[in-house]
This record gives C-alpha cells, sequence and structure tokens, in this order.
C-alpha cells in the first residue's frame, strides 16, 4: 500500500471514530458518578442508621444503573456525535451547538419519570462532552497532509 492509498485513510477515520467514543464514554461515566455521589440516601424515620446504604454503595449502583441505560443512552449518543462528525460541514459553534441539542435526544424518557437529578447530571454531561470534549474538526483538512 502507498501512502496516499484510500484504506490508510480509513484507518485514520477508524481511529478518530474511536477517540470520539472513548471520549464519550469518559464524560458519560463521569456524569453517572456525579449522579452517585450525590443522590441523597433515602432514610426512613423507622431505620436503624447502620441500615442506611452507604455512598458508595450507591455509587456502585448507580454505576450499575448507567451500565444497563447503556443502549438507551450511551450508544444513540455515539452514533448521533459519529454522524455529526462524519457529514457535519461546519465546524466551530454552530457544529458544537447542533450536537449538543441532538445529543439530548436520547434523554427524552428521563422526562416522565421522576429522576430529575438524573436528567440534570447526564444532560450536563452531555452537553459538556458536546461543547468542550468532542474533538473538532474530526478529519483534518484536505490539504494538510
Amino acid at each position: 500500500m502507498t501512502t496516499h492509498s484510500p484504506w490508510r485513510g480509513l484507518g485514520a477515520v477508524g481511529l478518530r471514530l474511536a477517540d470520539v467514543a472513548a471520549r464519550y464514554v469518559l464524560a458519560y461515566l463521569a456524569a453517572w458518578l456525579a449522579v452517585g455521589l450525590t443522590t441523597p440516601r433515602v432514610t426512613d424515620s423507622w431505620q436503624d442508621p447502620s441500615e442506611f446504604p452507604s455512598r458508595g454503595a450507591l455509587v456502585l449502583e448507580h454505576l450499575g444503573f448507567a451500565l444497563d441505560m447503556v443502549w438507551v443512552i450511551a450508544v444513540p449518543s455515539v452514533l448521533i456525535s459519529w454522524l455529526c462528525a462524519l457529514f457535519g460541514e461546519r465546524t466551530g459553534t454552530a457544529f458544537r451547538a447542533r450536537l449538543a441539542g441532538l445529543l439530548l435526544l436520547p434523554l427524552w424518557f428521563l422526562l416522565f419519570a421522576s429522576t430529575a437529578h438524573m436528567l440534570l447530571f447526564l444532560a450536563l454531561g452531555h452537553l459538556v462532552f458536546a461543547l468542550v470534549v468532542m474533538p473538532v474538526p474530526l478529519m483534518p483538512a484536505h490539504g494538510s497532509r
């Protein structure tokens, strides 16, 4: 293969898409960690205080829930990010704003649950990913070889 082979370009695209997915996974886990760390412990007046779940148990419970929600939230969000990065023509604030709005779509079902706290942190995680963490432009300009 030569240095200008189309397969070489395909490998570069694959590496950049993997980088986007890895960055999203870190943002997703950080958002769920924030949910777990800030969720108040449910306390009943009749319970013994030693029976309350520990903070570590709550964080692990929320991280387990995050794994359950991967197919509903994370996979569509990564696909949206990839599609915007591959087919979007703009790269500045317009791209980031459009991506931020589209990344809120997988969170729609949380509007109907009593999970405002969870929705807030997951929405903030998606916005931070779109506005700060997402590498833009995904592909370098054609003349920069």
